[in-house]
């Protein structure tokens, strides 16, 4: 349950807020389609204050945005063009790859090698196990 009175007044109002927010974001992208350069406080005027956070959101969703400095605080962003996102998953941890290749053990001793090269098909390249080094002494448990 959320203790009400422990949130700042923003985060209490953080769905009332959540359609400004995204049409001040839109409005921003709506400025910079053009391709011409917008100072920052022609962004911020569309975009809010905290312009820069959409600006890096767009280019985490893969649009290109330039940016230059042109004096002092005065910055200037224009939008080139899209390409695809990022792909900026980390590479899974030690323990998450040995729980992916026990699944993926037991599912082709269960299912056969293409329930396996399925299955490695179906989910993301992130996401698939690789051989992992076994330390020395140590045995794959298996029930």
């Amino acid at each position: 349950m959320t203790d009400f009175a422990r949130l700042t007044e923003a985060q209490a109002h953080y769905y009332d807020d959540l359609k400004r927010l995204r049409g001040q974001r839109g409005r921003l992208l709506e400025l910079l389609l053009d391709g011409k350069w917008h100072p920052n406080h022609e962004c911020a005027s569309v975009g809010g204050l905290s312009f820069n956070d959409s600006i890096f959101c767009f280019r985490e969703e893969g649009w290109q945005i330039d940016s230059r400095h042109v004096r002092g605080g005065h910055w200037e962003y224009r939008l080139l063009g899209k390409t695809t996102p990022r792909d900026t998953h980390k590479p899974m941890t030690r323990p998450q790859r040995l729980v992916a290749t026990a699944y993926m053990t037991a599912i082709q001793e269960s299912c056969g090698s293409e329930a396996k090269q399925a299955v490695l098909a179906a989910v993301p390249t992130w996401m698939r196990p690789i051989a992992l080094p076994l330390r020395a002494g140590a045995e794959v448990a298996r029930s």
